[in-house]
């Protein structure tokens, strides 16, 4: 039996800031508007495209709900890659997708902002949105996705899954089951404003999801941003 997880497909216009990275016309990752040229996605999405024959192929596509609905088109100049990025211990893994001309802001194209603090998010309901997996053994859903999530303790995440640092945050499904589910890169927003970057999901039952933590890189993002 697959363990569908609560996800349903997401009411248009409801997540203008999410975008598609498309590359060579796949879905490949999940992103966030940060501006008109500022997206943001985990490092682990544009590791390997940092040279600029890859990123010619690289699309961010806005403005749709649908895979097959291409939306807002637009080309990439340069991504940023946090420097201290390391795959295996999956710290630090965050990027920035600038592109070549400004997004078109409209009803179902928006920016999000980042959390300035999360003192308070432990046990806070907070939703993910994306293409990613409906169900453990799954594939990616062409309708953009929704599913409301809580944030996990911190120190249980830490027991859960052992290479959770501080600058990593935790979710759990509400009804205890995990979530295989979003894609990496992806935005985890609560009060809306976005708390976290989808980094991994080890489709586990009952472990609890790992994303970066956005205000532990507000530093690195205002530095690296495009102006």
């Amino acid at each position: 039996a697959s363990h569908i997880v609560n996800a349903k497909d997401a009411p248009i216009g409801k997540f203008p800031y999410q975008v598609s990275l498309n590359f060579n016309d796949n879905h490949m990752c999940g992103g966030s508007i940060l501006d008109k040229y500022n997206i943001l996605t985990a490092a682990y999405c544009v590791k390997k495209l940092n040279q600029h024959i890859y990123l010619s192929y690289l699309k961010v596509h806005a403005g749709t709900n649908f895979l097959d609905v291409p939306g807002a088109v637009y080309d990439v100049e340069d991504v940023s890659l946090n420097s201290q990025y390391d795959e295996e211990s999956i710290d630090d893994d965050v990027a920035l997708i600038h592109l070549k001309n400004p997004i078109t802001y409209n009803r179902l194209v928006q920016p999000i902002n980042l959390v300035t603090s999360d003192k308070e998010l432990e046990g806070k309901s907070c939703t993910l949105s994306g293409w990613g997996t409906t169900s453990v053994n799954g594939s990616i859903s062409k309708n953009l996705q929704e599913i409301e999530l809580t944030v996990y303790p911190q120190e249980d995440c830490k027991i859960a899954q052992p290479k959770v640092k501080d600058s990593h945050i935790c979710t759990v499904t509400k009804a205890g089951e995990e979530t295989c589910y979003g894609d990496f890169g992806g935005p985890l927003v609560a009060n809306g404003v976005q708390i976290g970057i989808v980094s991994f999901n080890p489709c586990v039952l009952g472990t609890p999801v790992v994303y970066t933590r956005v205000s532990s890189f507000i530093s690195w993002i205002s530095t690296h941003l495009k102006k």
